[in-house]
C-alpha cells in the first residue's frame, strides 16, 4: 500500500479557534439582542402585566376543616378494642367521597354534587410516636376546598357528623341506648323506693301502740328498703359511668367543628417572576429571529 492511498486523519481543530468561533457566536447573539433592545423589555412588560392580571383576577378560594374523633369501641366485658370502620383510614376516606356522603353534604349546604366532588380530603393523625405510632389513627381531618367560604363550612360539618355516624353504627349506639335505658330504669327504681322509704317511716313513727313484734317487722322493711336505695345509688352511679365513658370515648365524635379561611390561589408575585421571565426569554427570542422573518414581513406586505 502506497504513501498516496493511506487514509488521512482529519486535522483536529486546535481549541482557541473553538474557542475564538464561540466568542464570535456570543458576540453576535449580544449584538442582535442590543439591536432591538426594546423587544426584550417589551416583552418583560408585557408579562409582568400578564402575570399581575392572572394572579389577582384568579379569586381566593376557601379550606374548611374539621376534626373528628374516630372513637374506641371496647367490648362488654373490657379487653383490647373492637377492630371496626374506624380502625381503617382507606374506608374513612372512601366513606367521605360516597354519593351518600356527598349527596348529604350538598342538600345541607345548598353546593351541587359536581362542586364537591374531587374537593373532599382526609388526612388521619397519628396517634403517637415510635411504638405508639403503629396503633390506629383516632382522628382524622376532613377538608373540603371552595370559593364560597359559608357553603364549604356547612359541607365540611355535614361531612364530619355523616363519618362520625357511620363508623360508630351500629354497635356503640346500640350500646349506648342500653346504658340509657338502664338508667332510665334505675332512676325509676329509686324514685319508688324512696317513696316506700317515705311511707315506712311514717308508719315506723306511728307505730308505739304496734305490738312490738310488728313494729319490728316494720323497722326491719325500712332498713331493707334503705339498704336497698344505696344500692340503686351504686348502680346509677356505674351506670352513669359507661354511660359517659361511652358517649365520650367510643362514640365518634367533632372535635373541631369546620371554620372556612381564606386561602390565594395564586400568589401575584410568583404570576409576575414567572410571566415576566417567560416574556423576557420570548422577547429575547425574538430580537435574534428579528433580521430572519422581518424582511420576510416586509417582502409579504409589499406584495
Amino acid at each position: 500500500m502506497t504513501r498516496e492511498t493511506e487514509l488521512r486523519k482529519p486535522r483536529a481543530r486546535s481549541l482557541p479557534e473553538l474557542d475564538l468561533e464561540q466568542e464570535v457566536d456570543l458576540a453576535d447573539v449580544k449584538r442582535r439582542i442590543l439591536a432591538r433592545w426594546w423587544l426584550p423589555l417589551a416583552g418583560l412588560l408585557l408579562g409582568l402585566a400578564i402575570g399581575y392580571v392572572l394572579g389577582t383576577g384568579s379569586g381566593n378560594t376557601y379550606r374548611a376543616e374539621a376534626i373528628v374523633y374516630l372513637g374506641l369501641p371496647i367490648p362488654p366485658g373490657g379487653g383490647p378494642p373492637i377492630q371496626g370502620l374506624a380502625n381503617n383510614p382507606g374506608t374513612v376516606a372512601r366513606i367521605l367521597r360516597s354519593e351518600a356522603a356527598l349527596k348529604e353534604a350538598a342538600r345541607a349546604s345548598g353546593l351541587r354534587v359536581a362542586k364537591l366532588r374531587g374537593r373532599v380530603s382526609t388526612q388521619t393523625i397519628a396517634s403517637g410516636q415510635g411504638a405508639r405510632a403503629a396503633a390506629p389513627a383516632l382522628f382524622v381531618d376532613v377538608e373540603v376546598k371552595g370559593d364560597a367560604a359559608r357553603r364549604i363550612e356547612v359541607a365540611a360539618n355535614a361531612l364530619a357528623r355523616h363519618l362520625a355516624r357511620r363508623v360508630s353504627a351500629p354497635y356503640v349506639e346500640t350500646r349506648i341506648e342500653q346504658l340509657e335505658n338502664r338508667a332510665a330504669s334505675q332512676a325509676a327504681d329509686l324514685k319508688a323506693i324512696e317513696a316506700q322509704i317515705v311511707t315506712l317511716t311514717a308508719a315506723v313513727r306511728g307505730a308505739r301502740r304496734l305490738p312490738p313484734i310488728e313494729r319490728i317487722d316494720l323497722v326491719s322493711l325500712l332498713s331493707n328498703s334503705q339498704q336497698r336505695r344505696g344500692d340503686i345509688v351504686d348502680e346509677q352511679a356505674a351506670t352513669q359511668q359507661s354511660l359517659v365513658f361511652a358517649r365520650t370515648t367510643e362514640r365518634a365524635t367533632i372535635v373541631e367543628p369546620a371554620v372556612a379561611v381564606e386561602t390565594t390561589a395564586r400568589s401575584v408575585r410568583n404570576s409576575m417572576l414567572v410571566a415576566g421571565i417567560l416574556g423576557l426569554l420570548l422577547g429575547g427570542l425574538a430580537a435574534l429571529l428579528w433580521d430572519r422573518f422581518a424582511p420576510r414581513a416586509a417582502g409579504l406586505r409589499g406584495n
